[in-house]
C-alpha cells in the first residue's frame, strides 16, 4: 500500500513522530519510508531525502518491539540539496507503544531556520498495517 501524507513540523535536535505504524497483535509488518526534510531561513534552502526501513513485530500479549534502520542517506546521502550555506541532518528512532509503533526523526540544521519540517512516502507491509501521520 502506498501513502504520501502532508508536512509535520519537526523540532530541532528533539526526536518528532512523523508516522504512526498501528497493526493488530500475533502480527509482523514492515515499511519503507521515503523522508524529505526541508529547512530554512527565508534566504538558505536545504533539503535531504533518505530512505528509512522499519519491521515491527508484535506479541498476542501486545508487547510491541520494532527495528528501524537508514537504508539510504547515512554517510553520503543519495538525495541531498542544498541552496546557501550550512548542513542538514538527521537520524530516526523507533518509540513502542501497545498496538503502534511511532517513526521519530530528529533533523539538525547548520541555519537559523524559520521552517524545519518533514513529509513522507511510505510502501507497506503486513496484514491490518495503518499508517498515519504524527
Amino acid at each position: 500500500m502506498f501513502y504520501a501524507p502532508k508536512w509535520t513540523t519537526l523540532t530541532e535536535s528533539s526526536d518528532t513522530g512523523i508516522a504512526t505504524l498501528t497493526y493488530g497483535a500475533s502480527s509482523i509488518v514492515s515499511a519503507e519510508f521515503f523522508v524529505t526534510i526541508e529547512a530554512n531561513d527565508g534566504t538558505d534552502y536545504q533539503s535531504m531525502t533518505y530512505k528509512v526501513r522499519v519491521n515491527s513485530a508484535r506479541k498476542a500479549t501486545g508487547n510491541t518491539v520494532s527495528t528501524v534502520g537508514i537504508v539510504d542517506g547515512a554517510s553520503a546521502p543519495a538525495v541531498a540539496t542544498t541552496a546557501g550555506a550550512g548542513t542538514l541532518t538527521a537520524s530516526f528512532t523507533v518509540t513502542e507503544g501497545a498496538s503502534a509503533a511511532t517513526l521519530n526523526c530528529n533533523a539538525v540544521s547548520s541555519l537559523t531556520q524559520t521552517v524545519l519540517r518533514a513529509t513522507w512516502q511510505a510502501i507497506s507491509n503486513g496484514p491490518g498495517l495503518t499508517l498515519a501521520q504524527s
